[in-house]
């Protein structure tokens, strides 16, 4: 520690506290840490990393109702005839917000329409990244 090269060291023996200094977390925590590894290599399991509790995700395509599926539907048919071009998932997401207050991110979009009977296919004259929405073929 700077201050402790310049002025010298200061509690010599309180090595918790000079470790709770350096890095910056409290004594009590330095001390819940040493006991754990006393306990880990006494009983010879390994020391536990700590980590947070992460709340479940919600699915929303599987909270998808049966006639949002069919607005999901009517709005990609009805596309290219009111727009003139073919639908992205960012429109789609956009319509589907305004429509039926749908609240996925684009990736639960695709997901969706994958789940419900759609796919991506590359176009024949534009390169790879250029694909367009098609109900699957069974």
């Amino acid at each position: 520690m700077k201050k402790e090269a310049r002025n010298g060291v200061e509690n010599v023996t309180d090595a918790r506290w000079r470790t709770s200094q350096a890095t910056g977390v409290s004594q009590k925590t330095v001390t819940r840490i040493l006991k754990e590894k006393k306990t880990s290599e006494e009983t010879g399991s390994p020391m536990r990393s700590p980590h947070r509790n992460k709340k479940p995700r919600k699915c929303i395509k599987r909270n998808m109702k049966e006639a949002d599926v069919e607005v999901i539907k009517h709005t990609i048919s009805n596309y290219q005839s009111q727009y003139n071009k073919p639908p992205t998932l960012y429109d789609l997401k956009k319509l589907l917000k305004e429509s039926i207050h749908f609240v996925g991110c684009i990736e639960t979009l695709r997901s969706v329409l994958f789940e419900i009977g759609y796919e991506f296919i590359p176009t024949k004259n534009h390169s790879s990244r250029h694909k367009k929405l098609v109900e699957k073929r069974n």
